[in-house]
């Protein structure tokens, strides 16, 4: 069995030190919030259609 780390040359995975949290922060909560505001008109769709 052989087994070697193989670690690639360039840094093409870090991140600049000019990157933007805020924005990926500010995204993510956007997600958040919308996710959860579609659940509830969903459920509230939801529970008009079984009263009809």
């Amino acid at each position: 069995l052989f087994y070697t780390r193989v670690a690639p040359s360039k840094t093409f995975d870090v991140l600049k030190e000019d990157f933007d949290y805020y924005l990926i922060v500010i995204v993510l909560a956007a997600l958040l919030i919308s996710s959860y505001v579609t659940k509830k008109l969903a459920s509230q769709k939801a529970q008009k259609q079984a009263w009809k």
